[in-house]
């Protein structure tokens, strides 16, 4: 009877756990019947106790309807940007983009930023930029096409001081005397070679001026100085020699400095140069300085809209 009685206790025992698990709520794993011997003192099961679950994160795209979408996006995602660099693209001569030509927001970005317009033109050895976007009444389209001249002459002819009559100056100079003469003259300067001036006629003084630099030799002999002209932008009336030689001193005083050639302007020429015969080098990223300049100005105007 005891033994009976022992038997039955011992399996009361063992299901304790069992049935305490079952009131507990929680789940037996296997464990459970792995282990058949009891502890010797069976403590009761702690009640559960609810912990609060954290927050579930809230995405842009779960706001509230009503909430309105945000407007200053970063200038990184702001499709502003996208449109201000094709824009400075353009006027820098990294993109043509015939539609551009027309654009008012584009030619209102190159009033803002000549100096970029300039550094382009110089980049593509191209008046097309200038004509395009700085109209010929103001006085940065003239500074374009002066720019663009000048560092033609030093990017093709670097043995030479033609820089000192680009085809810019030919123009203006064109009706005082005849191509031809013009021609032989430029053709001298541009060869370096003071031994051309000798074909210059009464100019010959005056090509050697240009390639030595020498102010002192702007002179124009011969008949051809006394040739009575009517001053450009009617300053009145006077002599050939008067015009010509007052140029060759200006251009000596004004120009002298890019003598040294395209690589040192760049490295220690003036700012505006330095940046300009970098993009006649054919630097990729020349123009950048004006490109940023642009680029804030034009991220202005777009968000003053």
């Amino acid at each position: 009877m005891i033994t009976r009685t022992a038997k039955l206790s011992t399996r009361a025992i063992r299901l304790v756990p069992a049935v305490m698990c079952l009131f507990a709520g929680c789940t037996c794993s296997s464990k459970l019947w792995s282990n058949p011997t009891p502890s010797p003192t069976v403590a009761a099961a702690p009640s559960p106790t609810k912990t609060a679950l954290p927050p579930t994160p809230t995405s842009a795209s779960q706001v509230a309807p009503t909430e309105a979408a945000p407007t200053n996006l970063p200038d990184a995602v702001d499709p502003r940007r996208a449109v201000c660099e094709r824009y400075v693209a353009v006027l820098s001569g990294r993109n043509k983009d015939a539609a551009a030509i027309d654009n008012p927001e584009v030619k209102a970005l190159a009033m803002e930023a000549p100096d970029l317009v300039v550094c382009g033109a110089v980049a593509t050895d191209s008046d097309e930029l200038c004509t395009q976007f700085l109209p010929p009444e103001h006085g940065p389209s003239m500074k374009c096409r002066y720019s663009r001249a000048i560092f033609h002459e030093l990017r093709a002819y670097p043995h030479g001081n033609s820089f000192l009559i680009s085809d810019v100056d030919l123009e203006e100079m064109a009706p005082l005397m005849t191509a031809a003469v013009w021609d032989t003259f430029r053709q001298a300067v541009r060869s370096g070679d003071s031994g051309q001036c000798t074909q210059t006629g009464d100019l010959e003084s005056m090509c050697r001026a240009y390639l030595s630099l020498d102010t002192s030799l702007c002179r124009v002999t011969g008949k051809t100085g006394e040739v009575e002209i009517t001053f450009p932008k009617g300053e009145g009336k006077g002599k050939l020699s008067t015009v010509l030689e007052n140029k060759c001193k200006r251009e000596i005083a004004d120009r002298a400095f890019l003598a040294k050639g395209l690589k040192d302007i760049a490295e220690s020429g003036p700012a505006s140069e330095r940046v300009y015969a970098k993009a006649a080098l054919g630097q990729t990223d020349a123009c950048a300085p004006y490109a940023q300049a642009a680029m804030d100005a034009c991220m202005r105007r777009s968000k003053g809209k």
